[in-house]
């Protein structure tokens, strides 16, 4: 087609020029010829590899502990040995097989592994806390996948604080060949000297000021000989000096002791417990350990008074009685005036705010005998500077058919709901249907027993019995109502809807009302669908019963913002894991806003509030809406606060709690080197154990590696080249027209 073409043109080209025309016409039609049959150029090479060894030391506390008394230094620690044999085994190794390359990791199997070299991590310290050899083992695996691994060598005291649950082989199923040659070496002695340790040190992380508290331990003399030893001496010391001490016979290998004491101050308090040591023990650091204990302050006292003590008021005692921040005292008519239960002493009613104020909250079941003498004008000022106050109509006195006494004038002032007539409204038929209000859902009360499904009733209220008797009454404008009963009604008529529990605000304080009949009835209701449940979660009726006193006594402490599952004390060297959760008012989650952490340091009782505040950023959990956490480093021993901050305008803040780091640590209690677990890891045919405390430590471990094969591998590499794809096809495709059109153009052959 080029020929023709060039023979048609005028003026006709000249010879030379047509033929350089047609050449590169034809030029570009044979690179697309060329292209679309794609010739590929493959080429195959063979790739050494050299052959590898792991050398895995241990990083967690107990490597810092000192080393074998054997070795010709007894202050050069674990870490220190073992990087000093790691080293030496490089240079052996290379220079008997020049092919060979050791990797070098520290890592304890519960954090990230970490690659480094011996004489970087000699003047390093051991900062792990805790140890999972078998995690260990496989997270060097993941990092060797690639490469060519002909043996491990794991230096370590066999000391574990974790241990991980795929035990079926070394590997974890990750697909490491399991028949890779381990070698073992401990470090640390194996018998172990004569060692006195605290062990299962119980008590409990809550207690109340003034209460006894007690503290349970048993001491353990280890490896130790048989023979006489003098008494133990156990001593607690807490921030004002001793305030427990107990001497005990050491006539068993391990001896339990009990301290008990009286806490008198409230707010997190730290105490140190403190064994006597044996003669000549060289490990000190376990002869003490550090409680933090939550002290809070006295119990909620709450005091009930009723003319008569019926069936209502000891369901009342019973759920107080369960219930440890609690102390409920009942009053009732006696032959000359209202008189204790417990006691039959005399009682008289409070003469001035300060006295009731000495109480945190009142429970009024009916308002007759006693309570209708009350000082109302009096009591209403006690509400409203803070005391809670509960009432229940019904007391057992009257028969549904009976008509209720009207209540006292500022008693109906107090209630959250007004009373029309005051009568027992009982069903004529079946009984009413409670539901639970869209307020009452996030409410205090209600914790724990509300089913988010709109309209709904709890998802437990099957539990209850019928309801079938109540005091009429109409909500007020400042109440709020958690429970509501609605009944059936003539034809025509409205549903006739009544508030069963509400509560309300008075000033700093709190009112609550419970209108149905015989609450006791509760307790003893067990409907067939849930008489044959098996589990440990409460009957609902005590655990509304428990949080009605809850919220009378102590308030609402619901918050928006608050910790999820946080503990109290963490040890020396360990990481701090905190989760909040956070819900908006309706009780929704709240996500994509930013929320930190607010850290302070509170060590230092005479530290002002200015204290230096870090902050840390809260990750969301993926699939919890509303619930975030975050990884403190470990922190230095000592007494902190936290706090959650949330964005918004303005901030929206949790309350700030404690969190104490203790001085000891489970690592500081491994004084000896664990060879059975060591040489169970090494239990192959051709795995190894060496006792790092022998003597010839280093050519024992290489008379192993000898045995091991340490040839180069090698891999085939191909390469493809395909010299007529992509874009330099069409950039020389492009010139060769380009160059074309060039002299077209020069010789007026356009």
């Amino acid at each position: 087609m080029s020929v023709r073409f060039y023979r048609q043109t005028w003026p006709q080209p000249r010879p030379g020029l047509k033929r350089w025309l047609i050449g590169l016409r034809s030029a570009v039609l044979a690179l697309l010829v060329l292209a679309i049959a794609g010739p590929v150029l493959t080429r195959l090479a063979q790739d050494r590899k050299p052959a590898d060894l792991l050398i895995l030391v241990e990083d967690s506390g107990s490597m810092e502990l000192p080393a074998a008394a054997a070795v010709d230094d007894s202050t050069v620690s674990r870490w220190h040995q073992a990087w000093t044999l790691a080293a030496r085994v490089d240079s052996a190794l290379t220079a008997e097989f020049p092919h060979s390359r050791a990797l070098m990791f520290r890592g304890n199997g519960l954090g990230p592994l970490q690659e480094v070299a011996a004489d970087q991590a000699m003047g390093a310290a051991p900062d792990g806390y805790g140890t999972d050899l078998r995690s260990f083992l496989r997270q060097s695996f993941e990092a060797a996948v690639d490469r060519s691994v002909r043996g491990i060598l794991l230096l370590s005291d066999g000391q574990e604080t974790e241990s991980s649950s795929a035990r079926s082989s070394r590997t974890g199923g990750l697909g490491a060949p399991a028949a890779t040659p381990l070698v073992a070496v401990g470090l640390g002695d194996p018998r172990g000297p004569a060692d006195r340790i605290i062990k299962d040190l119980r008590y409990p992380g809550t207690v109340y000021r003034g209460a006894d508290m007690l503290v349970e331990l048993t001491v353990d003399d280890r490896f130790v000989e048989r023979g006489t030893r003098p008494p133990i001496e156990v001593r607690l010391f807490g921030p004002e000096g001793v305030v427990a001490r107990q001497t005990v016979p050491a006539d068993a290998a391990t001896v339990p002791v009990e301290l008990v004491f009286r806490p008198d101050s409230s707010g997190p308090q730290v105490y140190r417990v403190e064994v006597s040591p044996l003669d000549n023990e060289r490990f000190l650091e376990n002869n003490e350990a550090l409680l933090a204990v939550d002290v809070r302050p006295e119990r909620a006292e709450v005091v009930l008074l009723t003319d008569r003590p019926g069936w209502d008021v000891r369901f009342l005692a019973q759920g107080a009685a369960r219930e440890p921040r609690l102390d409920l005292t009942r009053v009732f008519s006696g032959p000359e005036g209202p008189v204790f239960a417990d006691s039959l002493v005399q009682w008289s009613p409070p003469a001035s705010v300060e006295e009731w104020l000495r109480w945190d909250g009142l429970i009024l079941s009916g308002w007759g005998g006693p309570v209708a003498a009350l000082d109302w004008k009096l009591l209403g000022d006690a509400v409203a500077a803070g005391l809670g106050l509960l009432v229940i109509p019904g007391d057992g006195s009257t028969l549904p058919s009976q008509p209720l006494a009207p209540p006292p004038a500022g008693l109906a002032d107090l209630l959250p709901v007004r009373i029309p007539e005051t009568r027992w409204l009982v069903a004529a038929a079946e009984p009413w249907a409670i539901i639970v209000t869209p307020s009452g859902r996030s409410h205090l009360i209600l914790a724990g027993l509300a089913n988010p499904a709109e309209g709904l009733p709890v998802r437990s209220w099957a539990e209850l019995p019928p309801l079938r008797a109540l005091v009429p009454a109409v909500l007020v404008a400042d109440g709020r109502s958690l429970i509501e009963v609605r009944g059936r009604s003539l034809p025509g008529q409205p549903v006739r809807i009544d508030p069963l529990l509400a509560v309300t605000g008075r000033g700093q304080g709190r009112v609550g009302w419970y209108g149905g009949r015989n609450l006791w009835e509760q307790a003893f209701w067990n409907p067939a669908e849930v008489a044959g449940r098996s589990g440990t979660e409460p009957q609902i009726a005590r655990q509304l019963v428990r949080n009605l006193l809850i919220w009378t006594a102590e308030g609402s402490t619901e918050k928006e913002l608050s910790f999820a599952g946080r503990r109290l004390a963490y040890q020396e060297g360990e990481t701090i894991r905190i989760s909040s959760n956070w819900r908006d008012l309706r009780g929704q989650p709240v996500t994509g806003r930013r929320l930190e952490l607010l850290l302070r340091s509170t060590s230092d009782p005479e530290e002002s509030g200015e204290a230096e505040v870090r902050t840390f950023d809260l990750e969301e959990i993926e699939g919890r809406p509303g619930e975030a956490e975050v990884v403190l480093p470990a922190l230095p021993p000592g007494a902190y606060s936290v706090q959650l901050n949330g964005e918004g305008q303005p901030p929206v803040v949790s309350q700030r709690e404690s969190l104490v780091v203790t001085r000891n640590s489970i690592e500081a209690t491994q004084v000896r080197q664990d060879q059975r677990r060591l040489r169970s890891l090494a239990s192959g045919s051709q795995d190894r154990y060496v006792d790092g405390n022998a003597d010839r430590v280093l050519e024992r471990v290489m008379e192993h590696l000898r045995a091991l094969d340490w040839d180069q591998g090698s891999q085939e590499r191909r390469s493809r080249f395909d010299p007529l794809a992509g874009w330099p096809l069409l950039l020389v495709a492009c010139l060769l027209l380009g160059v074309e059109w060039f002299l077209r153009r020069r010789n007026g052959l356009l």
